[in-house]
């Protein structure tokens, strides 16, 4: 499944101007994806990022409610981090 998630990153296209995946994962794992909205990410990258944390954290959710909102924050910052790398690299021909 990891996979399948990175070569659907890989096919987005690029965002609109090079960004920091570095910010762009601290405002994901500390704002969910408001802080996706506040970096200016697409709404494509809002529906796909959180629907993977959502899967996420259902599925550490019934062992420990903190456990899955933890695991879907991080998700979010994971996704926030490779999606911005990618679209950098599309935009610099890398």
């Amino acid at each position: 499944m990891i996979d399948k998630v990175f070569s659907l990153i890989g096919q987005l296209p690029p965002l609109s101007n090079e960004k920091n995946p570095n910010i762009a994962a601290a405002l994901a794992f500390f704002f969910g994806f408001i802080g996706m909205i506040i970096y200016g990410m697409s709404f494509i990258d809002i529906i796909i990022g959180i629907s993977i944390a959502i899967l996420a954290g259902l599925s550490l959710g019934p062992v420990d409610p903190i456990l899955g909102y933890l695991a879907g924050m991080l998700v979010a910052a994971i996704y926030s981090y490779f999606r911005v790398l990618t679209s950098n690299r599309k935009l610099t021909g890398k």
